[in-house]
C-alpha cells in the first residue's frame, strides 16, 4: 500500500513537471518544433521566455568570446580556411563524444574470449569456451529466438498503436493535451520497478504472468514514448498539402495514407520501429 501510494505521488509530480514545463517552452518542443507563440502565456510563460532570452543572450555572448579568442590564436586564412578549419574543430568533438559513448560496449568483446571464470580487466588467457556453452546450449538457443520474436512482435505492436496515436497528436485538436502527452511520457519517468508491479498484478489477474505474450504487452508500454515521441517530429514536418492535394485528385484517406503519407515517412518510421525493436 505505502508503495502504490509513493507511485501515485511520482505520477502526480511527473504531471505536474509536465504542466510546468508545457507553460514554458510548449510540449511541441519535445518533437523538435518551435513552441508556439501564446496570445497570453501567463506569468510562468512569461517568466520562462524573459528567462530564456537572457540565458541565450548571454550564451551568444560567450560564444562570440570564444570565437574572437580562436580567431586571434589561430588568424583565419579567408573563408575557406575558416570553414576548413571549423569542420576539423567539429569532427575532432563529434569523434571524441561517439568513442565515449561506444568504448564501453566494446569492451565486453575482448572480455569474452577470457579462459578465466569472473569478468576482469586485463583477460586472463584465450579461451573459446564461453562461445562454446552459448552455442551448445538449447536454454541460451531458445531465449535468444524468444528474445527476437519479442523485440519484433514489441516493434510491430508499438507502431501499430504509436502511428495513429502520433497522428492525432500533431493533425487533431487534442483535449488535455498536455496531460495525455504527459501520460504517454510517464513510463519513461516513473520508475521501472513500480510499472512492472503494476504490470504484475494486471497479468496476475488475467493470467499472463510468464507468457511471451504478457512480456510483449510489457515491453510495448516503455517502446511506445519512443515511437511516439519519433513520430511527431517526423509528422511535424510533413508536409500535409500533399495530402491535401491527392484528396482533391479523388484519392480516400486511407489510399492517401497507403500511397502517400506512409511512403513519405517510411525513414522515420524505420527509425521508430528500430527504438521499440532495441
Amino acid at each position: 500500500g505505502f508503495a502504490g501510494a509513493v507511485a501515485v505521488m511520482l505520477l502526480a509530480a511527473t504531471l505536474a513537471i509536465f504542466y510546468v514545463y508545457d507553460r514554458l517552452l510548449g510540449m511541441s518542443t519535445l518533437t523538435g518544433s518551435a513552441a508556439p507563440q501564446r496570445q497570453n502565456p501567463g506569468f510562468i510563460g512569461a517568466l520562462g521566455r524573459h528567462a530564456g532570452n537572457r540565458i541565450v543572450a548571454v550564451l551568444g555572448g560567450a560564444s562570440a568570446m570564444l570565437g574572437a579568442a580562436y580567431d586571434a590564436v589561430f588568424p583565419p586564412r579567408g573563408d575557406r580556411a575558416r570553414v576548413y578549419v571549423s569542420r576539423r574543430v567539429l569532427w575532432g568533438f563529434a569523434s571524441a563524444a561517439l568513442v565515449f559513448l561506444v568504448v564501453p560496449s566494446f569492451f565486453v568483446i575482448p572480455v569474452s574470449f577470457t579462459s578465466g571464470k569472473f569478468i576482469e580487466w586485463p583477460p586472463i588467457g584465450f579461451s573459446l569456451q564461453w562461445y562454446e556453452d552459448y552455442f551448445t546450449s538449447e536454454v541460451w538457443r531458445a531465449a535468444t529466438v524468444r528474445s527476437l520474436l519479442v523485440g519484433i512482435a514489441t516493434g510491430m505492436l508499438s507502431m501499430l498503436i504509436g502511428f495513429p496515436a502520433a497522428l492525432v497528436m500533431t493533425r487533431q485538436p487534442v483535449p488535455a493535451r498536455t496531460f495525455v502527452m504527459a501520460l504517454i511520457l510517464s513510463p519513461l519517468i516513473v520508475p521501472h520497478i513500480i510499472v512492472a508491479i503494476a504490470l504484475y498484478y494486471f497479468f496476475a489477474r488475467l493470467g499472463l504472468v510468464g507468457t511471451t505474450f504478457g512480456v510483449v504487452l510489457g515491453h510495448t508500454v516503455f517502446s511506445l514514448p519512443y515511437v511516439i515521441v519519433t513520430l511527431m517530429a517526423v509528422l511535424k514536418n510533413y508536409d500535409e498539402r500533399l495530402d491535401k492535394a491527392a484528396w482533391s485528385l479523388g484519392a480516400s484517406k486511407l489510399t492517401t495514407l497507403r500511397l502517400v503519407t506512409i511512403p513519405l515517412i517510411k525513414a522515420g518510421m524505420l527509425a521508430a520501429f528500430l527504438f521499440a525493436f532495441v
